[in-house]
């Protein structure tokens, strides 16, 4: 795309003071696509550019860029809220905009919201939105109208609280129920919509759900997700014969979600992606054809995967990096994948299960950093022996999947340990649970090598993998209403007992190796605190993950004190570590 061209599109931005057209080349970068619709003119798709936070509209068929809409911070989700409507969830400040997909036009209305929106999902019929929020763990549930009003009258608002941080969610047939996802573990919670409660809360097997689709008839709900099987080890011969960690798409039946004691296991249906030589790590979104056929993206080893709906027959088709959202055309007969990493849209034929037809550029990217192939190389599954997971695939988007995996870090065999999270892993020297390595590299080093059994990376590489690792931030605290005093006599009870001995701000972590009263397998004793930043996103909790609950690491474990908590000072405690 020549300059000429660059600065005529560039004069379509419009930013966010809803009108003022941006009118430097340099405005116009913008990457890493995440989320894309058909447009509402024929032959148009409009996708989600994370950074520079714009909406792109293409002509899929002549393979160009129209125009752009909008302009924020960071974007983290959009969806069509009528044929000419997009509603756009974005952040630094946390809002909802409405922007006009017209041709030729980009006007919007901009709506403060309380909590930072991470996806956003309106109902087929058009009347009903759900908001999730990760970091707030809870789901807003809205009448489409509410949103159209002057004034938003948040009375109006159903805001449902979940046991998990939603990731994906899904309306079902009925428009009356939510099916949401977890976004790191393997649970999922079905939602009444007009009453704002959780009818059914389940959890399956695996974790990192990241694709929900609903048969056409509505009776099955199909997801991909991952599966970090116990009892194994990450061997070489556990990962090459998939026994460590296998990635699936599973078919659940929509009356067992709803219902609160159903045996999910009944009914379900498990497919298998990738074989052993050619695995498929990291399956991402998903979308079911009216025939039954299932179109999958591969994140981690760049392709398309494409089966008439039996799981035995899968095509696969190279497309960008990162492949991570994907819609079909109006006839179904193709498929259009945006490509996260890359920043193209891969139009692929599903005609003869699947050809590349066309790849088109979304625009000029910068220069690559360090931190941008670091977040490359992550991402990518072919680092790891077959291509069977990627760093994403324990610690999806730099968290935690809150499995248990023995995993060889430790420096001994069949001792399993929790995954740790890696947000805000820059200060928290030194790494693995007894702490054996003093620098990230080292850790990254190993990692490839022993947990995925990959052939190890070049030293540019490591330094690029710590440079995108060193930019994920610790978790940000959360509008919390708990009572500041409980807080207070928390941060005493902390004191008190002299837990920052282990746990020493800021960080709350410190770099030494502890006796805390636990054994491993192998009777190792002494471990390395993790930070206590971010703890009120964790759910399961000391090396091995044998408490679920952050109140019984001191009500069952009596996790270190020196005498018994009384009630208050245990809630006071909660509220303490919960607002870190």
């Amino acid at each position: 795309m020549n300059l000429a061209v660059v600065r005529r599109i560039a004069c379509l931005i419009v930013g966010l003071g809803w009108g003022a057209p941006v009118r430097s080349a340099e405005a116009l970068t913008a990457d890493h696509p995440i989320a894309i619709r058909l447009g509402h003119e024929p032959g148009t798709a409009v996708i989600a550019q994370q950074r520079g936070g714009v909406l792109i509209v293409v002509d899929y068929e002549r393979g160009t860029v129209l125009r752009t809409l909008g302009r924020f911070t960071t974007l983290t989700a959009f969806d069509a809220l009528a044929p000419d409507q997009l509603l756009v969830a974005a952040d630094d400040p946390p809002r909802l905009a409405i922007v006009s997909a017209a041709s030729g036009s980009a006007t919007a209305r901009d709506i403060v919201w309380p909590e930072r929106p991470t996806a956003v999902r309106v109902s087929a019929g058009g009347d009903q939105v759900a908001i999730l929020h990760r970091e707030a763990r809870s789901v807003a549930c809205l009448a489409t109208k509410t949103l159209h009003a002057d004034s938003l009258d948040r009375s109006l608002i159903r805001t449902v609280k979940l046991p998990f941080q939603p990731g994906v969610c899904l309306w079902l047939k009925d428009e009356r129920h939510l099916l949401v996802a977890d976004a790191y573990g393997g649970r999922l919670a079905v939602i009444e919509t007009l009453t704002g409660q959780v009818a059914s809360a389940r959890t399956i097997p695996g974790h990192n759900i990241t694709g929900l689709a609903l048969a056409p008839a509505g009776d099955r709900v199909y997801l991909t997700q991952q599966i970090l099987h116990g009892g194994t080890s990450t061997t070489y011969d556990d990962i090459h014969w998939g026994q460590a960690l296998t990635n699936v798409v599973r078919i659940l039946a929509v009356a067992d979600l709803m219902h609160p004691t159903a045996d999910l296991a009944a009914d379900d249906i498990v497919l298998r992606l990738g074989e052993t030589g050619r695995a498929t790590g990291d399956p991402a979104a998903l979308v079911l054809r009216d025939d039954g056929m299932l179109v999958v993206a591969l994140a981690g080893v760049n392709e398309l995967a494409v089966d008439r709906g039996t799981g035995l027959e899968w095509k696969r088709v190279a497309v960008g990096a990162r492949p991570t959202a994907v819609t079909l055309t109006h006839d179904g007969q193709r498929a259009l994948v945006a490509n996260t990493l890359d920043n193209t849209l891969s139009v692929v034929r599903l005609a003869n299960m699947g050809v590349v037809g066309r790849t088109i550029s979304l625009g000029p990217t910068p220069a690559r950093t360090a931190a941008d192939r670091g977040e490359r190389l992550f991402f990518d599954a072919r680092l790891s022996h077959d291509g069977w997971m990627s760093c994403h695939s324990c610690h999806p988007g730099g968290h935690t999947n809150g499995q248990v995996v023995d995993n060889f870090s430790d420096g001994t065999d069949y001792t399993a340990k929790r995954v740790l999270s890696l947000r805000g892993v820059r200060e928290t020297a030194p790494y693995a649970w007894d702490g054996r390595f003093p620098t990230l590299a080292e850790q990254v080093r190993h990692s490839v090598t022993s947990t995925m059994q990959g052939d190890p990376i070049s030293e540019e590489q490591v330094h690029d993998l710590v440079a995108f690792l060193e930019t994920l931030s610790a978790p940000k605290r959360v509008r919390d209403e708990s009572d500041p005093a409980l807080i207070a006599a928390g941060k005493a009870v902390f004191e008190r007992h002299a837990c920052g001995q282990c746990h020493a701000g800021p960080t709350y972590t410190t770099p030494a190796t502890y006796d805390v009263g636990l054994a491993d397998e192998r009777g190792q004793r002494l471990f390395n605190p993790p930070s206590l930043r971010g703890v009120n996103f964790a759910d399961r909790f000391l090396h091995d993950a044998r408490v679920d609950q952050l109140e019984d690491v001191f009500l069952v474990q009596q996790h270190q004190l020196f005498t018994p908590l009384k009630d208050a000072e245990r809630r006071g405690l909660i509220a303490f570590l919960r607002s870190l």
